[in-house]
């Protein structure tokens, strides 16, 4: 597989279990999109045209099948059984031979990272000339992030959650937001020197780090400002927290696009609709599906409209 272009390799083979019982939360929809369907057009539109989707053997996410972007190509890699996240990515090494270039490395139950973002990690990790750059940011709780733990500034591994005491679990720290760069082939024989975790049994792509710097090539990191956007979904609690962060997003480009929100924090506006400039929308309006709204038009308060063209001065 020649070539320079990037590559992206999406983990979803999580089996989804602090979810909703019987429910895979990859398939969950938020603002008129399945969550791995975000993750999956947000690095499509940072420039992402070939996707390898690391998927469990009987669960394949909706999203796979349904996401059909123009010029791009995905492949599922099924994962049996489920070893975790290094052995997921080291699954795609058969379909990366000969490939020499940058791969990102993405969770399917991000959706929030911004397609900025993703330029950023990209840009940063080519300017560094680094063989690994993982994306970081600055949280009040620790929790079950994994902290980046430096010495004289350079990153010297990543220490997991199991391996901290709850009182450091409760600290605030530079964690791991679980998004990398890597340069492609020159990680690779790192992953043959990988161990398991001596609790879990699974194979972590965080033990790189401390692999890598060991055998001292390049680490970097790339420093988001607001970790919020990176937070990930495991619980129904998580989803919610997402699904704000989204709803924030989306209203905030549209008012940067020339719209007027008379109550930003009460408006709620499908991934898929379309508004013109000048429009205006009053408190709590809701607009869904592939709604069309023409330029100086005013949606008054409470309004619900769903899959409707509405014209200019409405």
């Amino acid at each position: 597989m020649p070539g320079k272009e990037p590559v992206a390799i999406v983990l979803a083979a999580g089996r989804s279990t602090r979810f909703l019982p019987g429910r895979n939360k990859l398939d969950a929809m938020l603002y008129g999109r399945r969550v791995l369907t975000w993750t999956l057009t947000r690095l499509y539109e940072a420039g992402i045209r070939r996707f390898l989707v690391v998927v469990p053997a009987d669960r394949r996410p909706l999203a796979v099948d349904e996401v059909n972007f123009p010029g791009a190509e995905l492949e599922p890699i099924v994962q049996d059984p489920p070893r975790g996240t290094a052995d997921a990515v080291n699954r795609c090494s058969a379909v990366l031979e000969g490939y020499n270039g940058d791969v990102v490395i993405a969770n399917g139950d991000t959706p929030a990272v911004r397609v900025e973002t993703y330029q950023l990690l990209l840009e940063e990790h080519r300017q560094n000339r680094a063989d690994l750059t993982l994306l970081t940011g600055v949280i009040e709780h620790a929790g079950s992030y994994g902290v980046v733990e430096r010495k004289g500034g350079n990153i010297t591994r990543i220490v997991e959650a199991l391996d901290r005491s709850r009182e450091e679990r409760e600290q605030p720290a530079e964690v791991n937001l679980g998004i990398y760069v890597m340069r492609w082939p020159a990680v690779v024989p790192a992953f043959r020197v990988l161990k398991p975790h001596p609790v879990k049994g699974e194979y972590f792509l965080t033990d790189l780090v401390e692999i890598l710097a060991r055998s001292r090539q390049k680490v970097s990191t790339c420093v988001l400002e607001d970790a919020s956007e990176a937070y990930g979904i495991n619980t129904w609690q998580d989803y919610h927290r997402v699904q704000e962060v989204i709803r924030r997003q989306i209203v905030a480009g549209w008012i940067a696009h020339g719209v007027h929100c008379l109550h930003p924090d009460s408006v709620m506006i499908d991934a898929d609709v379309i508004l013109s400039r000048d429009v205006v929308l009053g408190p709590g309006v809701i607009l869904q599906g592939r709604t069309r709204v023409g330029e100086e038009t005013v949606i008054g308060p409470w309004t619900r409209i769903r899959d409707t063209r509405i014209g200019r001065a409405c």
